[in-house]
C-alpha cells in the first residue's frame, strides 16, 4: 500500500472548511487538559444539533433496554452526551 500523497486539489477552496476544522482541533489538542475538559460543555449543543446521531442513539437505547420507559432512556441520552470528553 503507497502513503497518500498530498496533491494541489487538496487545497480548493472546497476543502477550506476541514482544513480549518483540523486546524481548530490540533490547537485544541494542544491546550493542557484542565483547559481541554471544560470546552465539551460548549460542545454539547452541536451534538444535538445532529439528529441523525440523536436518533441513532435514541434507537439503540431502546434496542437495548426495552424494560426501560422512554422517559428513563431519555435520561440515559442525557448522561451520555454529558459524560463526552476531549481526549
Amino acid at each position: 500500500m503507497q502513503p497518500p500523497v498530498f496533491t494541489r486539489q487538496l487545497l480548493h477552496p472546497r476543502y477550506w472548511l476541514a482544513w480549518f476544522g483540523m486546524a481548530i482541533w490540533f490547537l485544541i489538542a494542544q491546550l493542557p487538559y484542565s483547559v481541554q475538559s471544560p470546552l465539551h460543555h460548549l460542545l454539547i449543543p452541536l451534538l444535538r444539533k445532529n439528529k441523525k446521531r440523536i436518533h441513532q442513539a435514541k434507537t439503540n437505547l431502546a434496542l437495548c433496554f426495552p424494560e426501560l420507559t422512554d422517559a428513563k432512556r431519555e435520561v440515559l441520552l442525557e448522561e451520555a452526551l454529558h459524560c463526552i470528553q476531549l481526549p
